[in-house]
């Protein structure tokens, strides 16, 4: 084996030692973050779950809306074509979030996670009345929670890093405002690196509901259901 290429080994090795590390500081970093969204999802959801339900039960003729609201957001029938249209959906409004907040507005990116989050909460209420308390529950854990669980973890990921990023816009129009000198390498260099943080950690999840969603979750409601 030559120098060069103990160098390159070397080289390589702490690469990989370097993201590794990385990896670490991330995953202390972020994990409580993470477990606390999901907290707050997951209340939220029940919460307006048993809304809708209670809403629907007292009212029935609310149904009509809410199932014409359903149909233009949640795909039925499943196939490749739906497999694509799922994932592109999912980039579209995940990156709508990170639109979002590159507006300077605390918090403002938070709303189009509501709605895909509400949407869910909708979802569960809906089919605990239309099919009953057991089988409702039976059916939203099947064909819910399989793929959901992915989904969410991608949106919170993407929350994190449009807070990053709102944070950013935030210091560039502080300083805009007091005139004060931009670091342009710096902003670039921040945000490419929450682009490449979207590409590596959210698509490839969101790749992975979309699958489940596609191709497992209508075999698993065919075994249960």
């Amino acid at each position: 084996m030559t120098s060069s290429d103990m160098n390159t080994e070397k080289d390589m090795i702490f690469k990989m030692q370097n993201q590794l590390a990385k990896w670490r500081v991330i995953k202390q970093k972020y994990t409580k973050t993470v477990l606390l969204l999901w907290l707050y999802i997951m209340i939220y959801v029940v919460l307006l779950s048993v809304y809708v339900y209670c809403k629907i039960k007292s009212n029935p003729s609310e149904i009509n809306g809410i199932t014409e609201y359903l149909n233009t957001k949640v795909v039925t029938n499943y196939s490749s074509i739906d497999f694509l249209n799922i994932i592109i959906m999912n980039v579209i409004s995940t990156s709508s979030i990170i639109l979002f907040s590159i507006i300077p507005i605390p918090y403002l990116y938070v709303l189009p996670a509501l709605g895909t989050i509400s949407t869910m909460g909708q979802l569960v209420g809906y089919v605990v009345y239309d099919k009953g308390l057991f089988e409702g529950l039976k059916l939203a854990i099947t064909g819910i929670l399989p793929h959901g669980i992915f989904e969410m973890t991608a949106y919170i990921i993407v929350l994190i890093l449009a807070k990053k990023t709102n944070d950013i816009s935030m210091n560039t129009l502080k300083r805009i405002w007091k005139r004060q000198q931009l670091n342009y390498k710096f902003i670039g260099s921040m945000l490419y690196d929450l682009l490449k943080s979207f590409v590596i950690y959210v698509l490839p999840v969101l790749i992975v509901a979309a699958i489940i969603e596609s191709f497992i979750t209508p075999i698993i409601i065919h075994v249960f259901m």
